[in-house]
């Protein structure tokens, strides 16, 4: 395998921050949370989870990022994206690896939670 491939799959196996977009409007992180330990049978696969909310609403913004401990349990979330899926059965929900990835996004967004406390940002500390 030449060295230019082997890298990109690296690189692929180290990102483990997603961002879904499209999601039910009335889902938060706890509420998310609750959905992936559905979907993990209660194994703890990921370590954070944020949801963007609209500005002085309790709505999201339908996007949330989840920052799992591995690549490969995105996988497995892909397969159940439809748990995620609001009214509108047409639309459909969109993810993508989130620009930034792993320890760098829970300090990005705990940074911006010292600035708001009312941030929907979840961090596990059990896996």
């Amino acid at each position: 395998m030449d060295s230019s491939l082997k890298s990109q799959i690296n690189d692929i196996e180290q990102k483990t921050t997603i961002e879904l977009s499209n999601i039910k409007r009335k889902l938060n992180s706890e509420l998310i949370n609750k959905i992936l330990e559905k979907i993990f049978s209660k194994k703890r696969t990921y370590n954070a989870i944020y949801t963007l909310r609209k500005e002085n609403c309790l709505k999201n913004s339908g996007v949330c990022y989840i920052n799992f401990i591995n690549s490969i349990y995105i996988l497995d979330l892909i397969k159940n994206l439809n748990e995620f899926r609001g009214k509108n059965k047409n639309k459909e929900i969109n993810i993508r690896f989130a620009q930034n990835q792993s320890n760098e996004f829970i300090e990005l967004v705990s940074e911006k939670r010292k600035n708001n406390i009312n941030l929907d940002f979840i961090v596990f500390s059990d896996c």
